[in-house]
């Protein structure tokens, strides 16, 4: 894989609560994760972990013959980490109200599937410009689709990080399922909000457009969000696929 990943602190934390993991399934897909955990003390840190552990486990044991079949699965192994997580946070105090975002994306051919829950994105980049694939689980979000707020307003709005919808908060869970078609030259982008939220589009686009080496774009992306503040931690991956059997 033509991959580059990185995750750092930020200038401010004191925990780093993302997580991420790049690697194939055990039929040779390839497949990226990033999640942002949320909870006090470290439970964050513990709900992303336990989350991409998950993903890791069930991956590397785990192949389809058919997409229809690894689409299924996925969602289930999601939904029953979900739950996992949601019980450990029940279980013991120092992890209540624990919880995780999810952006993951398998590659499968000339396709590309992306499983999602909170505020995680996926951005597909090409020359022209990129594009925000993923749709924030957030209140903010919701609020300018429907139009009572604007897209101002979004950026500064106080509760723009309140999420809808997380992994580990409720027993059930729904996870956005997407199918892309990818061409030569696409590029993709995974990150925390620790990265978004400090670093606009234009100048993401203009820092990975500098360079073909993505493992150099992930740290330069990286630098820009701490030179913005840092009041986040930070994770990015930037995959660039490949034909593959």
């Amino acid at each position: 894989m033509k991959v580059g990943h990185g995750s750092h602190i930020g200038k401010i934390r004191k925990l780093n609560q993302d997580a991420y993991w790049v690697g194939t399934s055990k039929d040779g897909r390839p497949v990226l994760a990033v999640a942002d955990g949320l909870g006090g003390h470290r439970a964050g840190e513990v709900a992303s972990q336990m989350l991409v552990t998950a993903i890791e486990t069930f991956a590397e044991t785990h192949q389809w013959d058919q997409v229809d079949l690894l689409k299924r699965d996925w969602v289930n192994a999601i939904q029953r980490a979900n739950r996992e997580i949601y019980e450990a946070g029940r279980s013991d105090e120092k992890l209540a109200g624990m919880g995780t975002t999810l952006t993951m994306m398998i590659q499968s051919g000339s396709h590309i599937h992306v499983f999602h829950v909170g505020d995680t994105r996926l951005y597909r980049i090409r020359k022209d410009g990129m594009e925000k694939v993923t749709k924030d689980h957030t209140l903010v979000e919701s609020l300018l689709e429907s139009g009572e707020i604007s897209l101002e307003e979004a950026r500064q709005h106080p509760n723009r990080n309140m999420l809808m919808r997380a992994i580990g908060t409720d027993p059930t869970l729904e996870v956005d399922v997407l199918d892309l078609d990818w061409v030569e030259e696409d590029l993709y982008l995974l990150c925390s909000d620790g990265l978004t939220n400090y670093v606009d589009e234009q100048q993401i686009w203009e820092i990975i457009k500098m360079t073909d080496q993505p493992s150099d774009s992930v740290q330069q992306l990286i630098d820009a969000a701490n030179a913005h503040g840092g009041g986040d931690n930070i994770t990015a991956i930037i995959y660039k696929p490949e034909v593959i059997g």
